[in-house]
């Protein structure tokens, strides 16, 4: 035979303040301590998922980090590659360039006439010369303004022996396939006939 104490007045106490913060712990309480065990290994247990999460995280931003540096390098390579192509390009289109000029003088120095020097320039050429008499120095000037290759011919230094009939000049001229700008053009052209530079001849002592 089992005896029950109940240590809680029985009168006028379970209306007391004491009484009924009393009665909602030892109705409630319980719920609340269980709720709270409830948190408490909800965060322990998350605290292993977040550390994972953490974990694949670093290793993510480290092999994003180890990606970046190799396209760094990547890149200084491609950048290398590109302008070792430009320089190759350059040197072809200069080399391009050489030998059609000089197929050009060749083309355009008649017979009687002889080339003393060439000085190529950025998309032109420069040349000292002289002719054996007006003649072949008439079939220069009428050479150069037929021909489709050049532009922008232009003379100056022209001056003729007073004992021979040899002709010096000097003239210049610019490739049309090579040119991008056209500087202003200086002495006389050969674009408007070959009477105005025969003209500008004149005899040495």
């Amino acid at each position: 035979m089992s005896a029950q104490i109940n240590l809680l007045p029985k009168k006028g106490f379970a209306n007391s303040a004491l009484g009924s913060i009393l009665e909602f712990f030892s109705t409630y309480g319980r719920y609340i301590i269980v709720g709270t065990q409830l948190i408490v290994l909800m965060a322990f247990f998350s605290r292993f998922r977040l550390d994972r999460e953490l974990t694949d995280l670093r290793d993510a931003v480290d092999q994003k980090k180890a990606i970046i540096t190799d396209l760094q390098f990547f890149e200084s390579e491609v950048r290398l590659l590109q302008q070792r192509l430009k320089n190759i390009r350059d040197l072809k289109q200069g080399h391009d360039f050489v030998r059609d000029t000089l197929l050009v003088v060749k083309t355009v120095l008649p017979p009687g006439t002889l080339l003393e020097d060439l000085n190529i320039q950025p998309f032109g050429f420069g040349v000292d010369g002289i002719s054996q008499d007006q003649q072949a120095f008439a079939d220069l000037i009428l050479t150069l303004r037929n021909s489709k290759a050049l532009d922008n011919v232009s003379f100056s230094n022209i001056s003729k022996s007073a004992d021979s009939e040899q002709i010096e000049f000097s003239f210049s001229a610019d490739m049309k396939d090579y040119l991008q700008q056209s500087p202003a053009s200086s002495g006389v052209s050969t674009e408007g006939g070959v009477a105005p530079v025969l003209e500008g001849v004149n005899e040495e002592s």
